[in-house]
């Protein structure tokens, strides 16, 4: 069964050693596995640190996410603006090597909300320049055994990468560390099929993040999650699966994020709500797996 995350961002922004403090012994307390930490701004928390924290609870850091407000950029930027971004994205690269995360994920491309509109010879130059940009953080990362994922986001966060299949075509000949995170809200919008897709994605997945269609808790919503969680384990993806929402307390990332009004009667019942979906889907698939095996 998939070890089930959730990121702190469900509660509080930004994420610091403050934040941790008090919610890690609650995630811990819900039942969840894993913790993925977004890094806001460099130093918002300590890396060993919070190690011991999540190892103090018997939690494990499922990855790191890079976080892109305006002006961390890798393409259709000046020159300086791309070198302070490969100097954050290392910085992610680093804490997640103390963490023992395995990947740091997210649009590492360009920021959030930024937009613009290409022909299909501007994209082409685009992607290209990504994939030098990323070239030597990808390197940093595989000599610190870190995977880069690179997320996908609907139409209305960038006009980069919207699809799975744009992000393949986006990773195209960087090294094998680097891969894809996805996220079912962003593949519910843009996928005309987003259980199928993860056939042609299976082999590039690094992370999975997950939330209803409206960004509130798996499960009460119109997803279908049995379907989505039999199409992943086909992909022979073991990773975590991490609930990702937002708190509509902090204004900076309720407006990123658009979270206009509450998602749920409170951020903990979206959690846990979410956690227990989740684990009941994945427990049903493994048991029905086993009956299976038993019946050859």
């Amino acid at each position: 069964m998939y070890a089930i995350g959730v990121n702190p961002w469900v509660w509080a922004s930004p994420v610091d050693d403050e934040a941790l403090a008090e919610l890690v012994p609650r995630i811990a307390a819900f039942g969840f596995d894993a913790v993925e930490l977004p890094l806001e701004q460099p130093g918002d928390w300590d890396p060993a640190r919070t190690r011991d924290l999540l190892a103090a609870h018997h939690l494990t850091a499922a990855g790191v996410c890079a976080v892109t407000p305006p002006g961390r950029e890798l393409v259709a930027a000046p020159a300086a603006v791309v070198t302070a971004t490969v100097a954050y994205l290392k910085t992610c690269v680093d804490n997640a090597a103390v963490l023992g995360a395995p990947c740091v994920g997210g649009p590492v491309y360009a920021s959030v909300g930024r937009t613009w509109r290409m022909s299909p010879t501007a994209r082409t130059a685009c992607y290209a320049d990504f994939r030098e940009a990323l070239a030597p953080v990808a390197e940093y990362a595989g000599e610190r055994g870190v995977s880069i994922g690179v997320e996908a986001l609907n139409r209305y966060e960038t006009s980069v990468v919207n699809t799975l299949t744009q992000a393949l075509e986006l990773i195209d000949g960087l090294p094998a560390n680097v891969g894809l995170m996805i996220d079912t809200y962003h593949m519910n919008i843009e996928e005309s099929d987003p259980y199928a897709i993860l056939g042609l994605a299976g082999p590039h997945i690094k992370h999975v993040q997950v939330s209803g269609t409206d960004r509130g808790a798996p499960g009460r919503d119109h997803f279908d999650w049995p379907r989505f969680f039999g199409a992943l384990r086909a992909t022979g993806y073991r990773g975590a699966v991490c609930i990702e929402s937002f708190t509509a307390l902090n204004d900076a990332i309720a407006t990123a994020a658009s979270i206009w009004r509450p998602l749920a009667p409170s951020q903990d019942r979206l959690a846990l709500d979410g956690l227990i979906h989740l684990r009941s889907v994945d427990r049903r698939l493994d048991r029905q797996s086993s009956l299976d095996v038993d019946e050859t």
